[in-house]
């Protein structure tokens, strides 16, 4: 015999520690299939120690697998005690899957009766060749049992972690047939029978594993050409499960085993019916860049790899495609549904339209879509932003170029603002579900307007740092706002002024130019009350207003008009309180008509009450004429 070509202590050190808990368990049974097992019987050892909360870990300790397979023959023996042996490579083993049974555990024993031999050993750190023990089989019987025990620190150890996987035999049972589902599926398309039982150290046990359990999978075969005109041959297994759960088990596969998974590279769409699927691909090309633990491939995400003809791009854009026409094939519905979810996506984020139509996939996936989209969005401006410049600098202002890079910019100006204004519907959406539910929270009214505790000045302003525009457009030219800022921090803002020592702290406060000439400014005063809020709590905006409105008239000089404004949700009573207070009714877009006005002439200074639905109706109505425009486009 060869034996070993390196130590056993230094290839587990090569090998990755991503290796799963019941890894050894699935490579122990793919052996004792490919050694031609028919009957697999597994054994569970569990620990049932108490916890301090009187409960049973039932975590695995160990376990036995026994298979009628060809056994430890005198060539079994020989690959088994050479590292990455070539022997059964024709079947997709790499001779190091017995590597990783001492990666979680320290030692596990081997007796085996095949022929006439009778071969036991342990294999640990320390295992050679001479380690075998052969005796004569005086018994006709072909059996093979393996026993793993001493689970590695890093899984377990004694009051500081527990990593080791739960005994549940179900779950046990899922996860090998998840795991090697290839490789049995191909057994039963080839008509091998097979029974995998699984059992625990108490007698208790689960539904065996065998052809009549395991549902057929259809096949289909796809080639992909790499970089150089090589053509690479690909197939895909799947079937669909009508059990209500909606969920898409899909993986690559390598050497008839999972290897990862692909949900999270390819887009699958909901089935009808909550209908689910399970889609594993093959490849020799995945066998021959698959790694030595079989949980990860050495293939490069991009094209133009030295290492790797085929990408990862190139293969999920087609397997994308091929999966899509499987999909058609099934479930034809999920075409006459592309029309309705580009239209829902338009109506959602029309400055994205131009984008969205243009996708050519043939099942329409909402969120890969608008990712799509957004990503081309952004690109496409940088792209016209850049080429605008680099024209700019060409001082050659007369050239068809310039003429177009400025219709280019004027088409991307148009879907921004029509970005913005899909933002302001967002902001009335959220709006309405705090109305609709009565909130109880003020500060979440409030933000939605002004973040409390903010500031904002003419040269500061963002787009997105407020939303006066929901009491008129002609706020938003402010020179300065604050939220929830006392009067006496205006001063730094309007240094042009003599502002006291004012400790009140309005809502929101908001300064314009009324006439720069005569240097007047005017003023927008609010006060919010929770949706939600008590009678007393929203009757007291009433002195709040006002002491505010003559505060800042107090404080500032050159102030003209001021416009206050509470807003809240109406009800019969606060209604009642509010005409007492010689307020009038106003027209408004919404049919309830909730706005009241009265001006105080002491103050000079024009008051609303304006419900939240009222002011939503105004502002949406506003926003509608925009959006229209835009869809039309």
């Amino acid at each position: 015999m060869s034996g070993f070509n390196v130590s056993i202590a230094t290839a587990i050190k090569r090998f990755s520690n991503n290796i799963d808990f019941l890894q050894p368990l699935v490579e122990a049974v793919s052996n004792s299939l490919e050694a031609g097992a028919k009957n697999i019987n597994i054994v569970i050892f569990v620990d049932r120690t108490k916890t301090l909360f009187n409960e049973d870990t039932n975590r695995i300790s160990g376990y036995k697998i026994q298979d009628d397979g060809e056994g430890f023959t005198p060539r079994n023996r020989e690959s088994f005690s050479t590292y990455m042996s070539e022997h059964k490579v024709q079947i997709g083993c790499k001779g190091v899957g017995r590597i990783t049974w001492l990666k979680v555990f320290q030692q596990i024993k081997v007796d085996s009766y095949s022929g006439d031999e009778y071969v036991s050993f342990v294999f640990d750190e320390n295992f050679s060749q001479d380690k075998f023990s052969v005796k004569k089989n005086s018994t006709s019987k072909r059996e093979t049992t393996i026993q793993f025990y001493g689970v590695r620190s890093r899984f377990f150890e004694q009051g500081k972690h527990d990593l080791r996987a739960n005994a549940n035999l179900d779950e046990i049972r899922n996860y090998i047939e998840e795991n090697l589902l290839i490789k049995l599926s191909l057994l039963k398309s080839e008509s091998i029978d097979f029974n995998i039982t699984i059992s625990n150290d108490n007698g208790d046990s689960t539904s065996p594993i065998c052809n009549a359990s395991l549902r057929s999978l259809d096949k289909i075969e796809f080639t992909i050409r790499d970089s150089n005109s090589k053509e690479h041959k690909f197939y895909i297994y799947y079937t669909f499960l009508d059990n209500k759960k909606s969920k898409n088990k899909a993986y690559y596969c390598a050497n008839g085993r999972v290897v990862e998974q692909i949900s999270d590279k390819i887009t699958f769409t909901c089935l009808p019916n909550n209908k689910s699927s399970i889609i594993l691909v093959t490849s020799k090309f995945f066998d021959d860049h698959v790694n030595d633990e079989r949980n990860k491939f050495d293939i490069p995400q991009s094209e133009n790899n030295l290492y790797c003809d085929l990408s990862w791009e190139q293969i999920n854009f087609t397997l994308q495609y091929e999966i899509e026409n499987i999909l058609i094939k099934e479930f034809p519905t999920l075409v006459q549904d592309n029309d309705k979810t580009i239209s829902n996506l338009v109506d959602e984020f029309p400055h994205l339209a131009k984008y969205i139509k243009s996708d050519t996939s043939k099942i329409k996936n909402k969120d890969k879509i608008l990712s799509a989209s957004r990503r081309k969005y952004e690109q496409e401006k940088e792209a016209i932003s850049q080429k605008f410049k680099r024209l700019l600098n060409t001082h050659n202002l007369n050239s068809e170029d310039f003429y177009n890079a400025i219709q280019e910019v004027t088409d991307m100006s148009a879907r921004e603002l029509a970005e913005y204004i899909v933002y302001r519907q967002q902001i009335i959406t959220a709006l309405q579900k705090l109305s609709e539910t009565n909130d109880t929270k003020e500060h979440r009214l409030h933000n939605l307007f002004m973040k409390k505790g903010s500031e904002s000045t003419k040269t500061t302003h963002n787009t997105y740092d407020n939303n006066l525009w929901l009491f008129d457009d002609k706020f938003m030219t402010y020179i300065y706002a604050a939220s929830d800022v006392t009067i006496k921090k205006y001063k730094k803002a309007l240094d042009d002024v003599d502002i006291y020592n004012m400790d009140y702290r309005p809502d929101l406060a908001v300064f314009f130019s009324g006439n720069e000439k005569a240097f007047r400014r005017d003023a927008l005063i609010v006060e919010f009350k929770a949706c939600g809020a008590s009678l007393d709590q929203k009757s007291k905006s009433f002195w709040e207003i006002n002491r505010n409105a003559q505060a800042i008239r107090e404080s500032i000089d050159n102030i003209n008009t001021i416009w206050c404004y509470t807003v809240t949700n109406f009800d019969e009573k606060f209604k009642r309180n509010i005409i007492s207070l010689d307020f009038a009714p106003l027209f408004s877009n919404d049919e309830k008509n909730e706005i009241y006005y009265r001006f105080f002439k002491e103050i000079n200074a024009h008051c609303y009450y304006i419900s939240l639905e009222a002011l939503l109706a105004d502002a949406k109505s506003r926003n509608n004429v925009f959006l229209d425009i835009i869809k039309k486009q």
